[in-house]
């Protein structure tokens, strides 16, 4: 009952109000400041035992499964300090103890907690609680344990400072033990009929997470239902309007993705707000995209000898941000949408400045390669067609056989071939 009371009192303390650490969760958002009046006023508050046994604590508690509140606080903090903790949970064996506890949170319904030969080792991280059907939370209200499981998987997937890899990387070593357990979670929540809430946002995740380990683990289509066999099955198609991928797609993931980033965009620098005592870093007065830590970082990054230095991307950022109807504020497929309409003119240099800069990020690889396959066919002689590029979708074929491609592709580029075609193109 006391942990339970003091794990709800902490998840009140940094969510409840408006000016709720928590919900400071924009690039331009700092907590570490006394005008803001509530806890924790620093970053070093919600550790108090130092970051590593701190989160370490948060684990166990999370392991013994009397309560969701646990689970909730470690979800916040991933939203508060991601760069901070994320790195620690995903060292063993705390990864595989948290693995676990979510395991028993999205499958609370099973006579018998999942089979110990589906964790790494062929070993449980951790032992059920002996009173563990005790717990109310657990077994008497059916959809709470999976929501509670779904919302940490949804934050880790989609919150502030969130990686494109970062649920890749969580998964990693646990698919087949966390892939009956998020299976069970989808069909509970979807059998429950009632929406909001969060829900449909939550329901939505898990059916990601779903579909990727169902594809990690190379599991035949009948291992899906079907709300889950859909998804899996949605590729563009030429008359798809809503799937298809473009070159407005990686843009949008890389601008997006930069503007959000609470850390700073120097080259070799990646200091983190979090690190700078809460305080946020202070945005290019031109693009309003990257933000820097120092003056000192942001003079690097203007003019150091690269390739697209800032002095060569700031301008043709601001120029594609000024275009109508163009904002990074919407979904991906409402950017593309704005980015072919008539009154959007995006010329041929800026358009190479942007497909090589997101090539260059760490959007994922597949992403790149979709880049890749749009661009190598429009190239000849190191000239572009730029026409060609901008008219490419990925079909429903090219995204089936895309790993193939990608097999080709970098054998092609260890001899030399095709895929160098990008670096040297003649504009």
């Amino acid at each position: 009952m006391f942990f339970d009371a003091a794990y709800e009192c902490i998840y009140v303390g940094v969510t409840l109000g408006e000016k709720a650490i928590a919900l400071r969760s924009k690039p331009n958002q700092g907590f570490n400041s006394s005008k803001r009046g509530e806890w924790p006023l620093a970053i070093d508050s919600m550790f108090p035992s130092g970051e590593s046994e701190s989160i370490a604590s948060h684990v166990f508690w999370c392991t013994q499964l009397f309560s969701p509140y646990p689970t909730y606080v470690l979800c916040q903090l991933v939203v508060i300090a991601r760069p901070i903790v994320l790195p620690i949970i995903l060292r063993e064996p705390l990864h595989g103890q948290l693995m676990w506890s979510l395991v028993q949170e999205l499958d609370p319904f099973s006579p018998t907690p999942v089979e110990h030969w589906l964790f790494s080792g062929g070993r449980t991280p951790c032992t059920l609680p002996s009173d563990w059907k005790t717990f109310r939370w657990l077994t008497v209200k059916p959809r709470l344990a999976p929501f509670v499981a779904g919302t940490f998987l949804h934050f880790l997937h989609k919150g502030p400072d969130s990686g494109y890899d970062d649920s890749d990387r969580f998964l990693r070593g646990y698919e087949r033990a966390m892939w009956p357990a998020v299976k069970s979670a989808c069909s509970e929540l979807r059998s429950q009929g009632e929406r909001g809430g969060g829900q449909d946002l939550i329901q939505g995740a898990l059916d990601g997470y779903a579909v990727t380990l169902h594809e990690a683990l190379k599991l035949p289509e009948s291992e899906l239902d079907p709300a889950l066999l859909r998804l899996a099955n949605a590729l563009p198609s030429d008359n798809d309007e809503e799937n298809i991928f473009t070159i407005a797609i990686p843009i949008y993931m890389y601008l997006k993705r930069s503007s959000n980033l609470r850390a700073c965009f120097g080259p070799g620098c990646g200091m983190t707000m979090q690190r700078n005592e809460g305080k946020p870093f202070q945005v290019c007065s031109g693009c309003k995209v990257v933000r820097y830590c120092s003056k000192a970082c942001q003079k690097r990054d203007w003019s150091e000898d690269r390739k697209f230095p800032h002095k060569e991307t700031c301008p043709v950022f601001r120029r594609l941000l000024a275009q109508p109807g163009i904002t990074l504020n919407c979904e991906a497929m409402d950017f593309q949408k704005a980015f072919f309409q008539p009154d959007v003119h995006v010329d041929d240099q800026d358009l190479h400045v942007l497909l090589m800069s997101a090539t260059d990020s760490d959007i994922p690889k597949e992403i790149k390669f979709a880049v890749m396959r749009i661009m190598v066919p429009n190239i000849n002689n190191g000239a572009v067609n730029w026409a060609g590029v901008r008219a490419a979708k990925v079909t429903k074929e090219m995204v089936e056989t895309l790993n193939e491609w990608m097999d080709e592709q970098s054998r092609a580029r260890r001899s030399g071939g095709t895929l160098d075609r990008m670096q040297d193109i003649d504009l």
